[in-house]
């Protein structure tokens, strides 16, 4: 196995390394500007402990499974597993022999331990042992004929008593400079025992983007923006997938958003939703609007516009509601909005966090 960045690991190498201990109310977060990377833990009063790795690459996601955490260096074809304050405890390689540039977005950890890795510009997905060593590949490839499946999120669920690995396809249309959500996504049905594929369910909005978010009733939720440089879109919006049916919805439209959804978080209370919208402009302005959950009614909205593409992270946590922004404050740093409900749905900026490096993803 390759070797890992020993700072994240051990707390070694030329940089100082971050303390192994942090309060009681942190939380993981995951900092980036694309080039380099930060991982470790904030807490809403405005604590942070925060350290950089030259294996966390530029192109890092978080995944949440099973009361796990773990970070994704999508660059690096690297996961690693953070303990609570953030800090790596153990790295797995996503990649088999020959293979390179695998892109995994999104892990699932399944009820046996073993790990199961979407990988984005990959034809197949990738199932590890819970000590990483890889046990088999499961190809997706029929489920886009014409290009790559384009694996987004993973989620280890139940159908009908039964555990499943379910997995996003988006079908972009790969042939031209830009990807193009030509098809509708798909949410593919993997056993989790014997890891074979049993089918899919067409989730009837294009471009499904992002972890999906899952609720204690086992609805999954999806941001499904379409292309991002079109408005009105009427197979795009807040999609929601329940389990009991096996059906797919568009809860909230893209043309009641007015923009393109790029992140969607649910109320632990399963009452209210909070969104990430981008208009179509040549930057992407964004803002953050609620919206009801059980009827999808939109709410206010919470956050912006911003300048250019700037919202990105976003979580309902024990603390409320925190969202990433990588609109700089000279000589400050970049914000991290805390938010609570000042009702059941309706979110008011109580304070910011700043941190050196924008955040783009939190634990819970």
């Amino acid at each position: 196995m390759r070797s890992v960045c020993c700072l994240l690991l051990l707390g070694c190498g030329t940089a100082p390394a971050a303390s192994r201990d942090c309060p009681a109310d942190a939380i993981v977060v995951v900092t980036t500007d694309y080039h380099s990377t930060q991982v470790g833990w904030i807490t809403p009063s405005g604590g942070s402990g925060l350290f950089a790795g030259t294996e966390l690459g530029g192109d890092p996601a978080l995944a949440l499974s099973a009361g796990r955490t773990f970070l994704i260096a999508r660059d690096h074809d690297t996961v690693f597993e953070l303990d609570r304050c953030g800090h790596g405890t153990s790295a797995f390689f996503v990649d088999r022999a020959g293979e390179s540039n695998t892109n995994p977005h999104d892990l699932a950890v399944l009820p046996s331990g073993a790990l199961f890795v979407s990988r984005y510009s990959s034809l197949s997905a990738i199932v590890l042992s819970p000590s990483g060593a890889p046990l088999s590949t499961i190809d997706l490839s029929p489920f886009d004929p014409i290009g790559i499946p384009n694996m987004d999120s993973v989620t280890s669920a139940t159908l009908d008593g039964k555990p499943k690995a379910l997995v996003v396809v988006a079908r972009l249309d790969d042939s031209t400079p830009i990807p193009r959500a030509t098809k509708t996504g798909l949410l593919v049905i993997v056993d989790a025992t014997t890891l074979q594929v049993e089918g899919a369910i067409d989730l009837g909005a294009r471009n499904p983007f992002g972890a999906a978010w899952p609720t204690s009733s086992g609805a999954l939720w999806f941001a499904a923006p379409g292309d991002f440089d079109v408005v009105g879109e009427t197979e795009a919006g807040v999609v929601r997938f329940d389990p009991l049916t096996r059906t797919a919805s568009i809860i909230v439209s893209e043309i009641t958003l007015g923009g393109s959804v790029s992140q969607v978080a649910i109320s632990p209370d399963g009452a209210c939703g909070a969104a990430i919208v981008a208009d179509a402009s040549s930057v992407n302005h964004t803002w953050l609007t609620t919206f009801d959950a059980k009827t999808g009614a939109l709410g206010k909205t919470a956050l912006g516009p911003t300048p250019g593409y700037d919202l990105r992270g976003l979580s309902f946590t024990s603390a409320g509601v925190l969202v990433g922004d990588r609109s700089h404050r000279v000589g400050l740093g970049y914000p991290v909005h805390v938010m609570s409900r000042a009702s059941e749905c309706e979110l008011r900026l109580d304070h910011d966090v700043l941190l050196s490096l924008p955040a783009i993803a939190f634990g819970r």
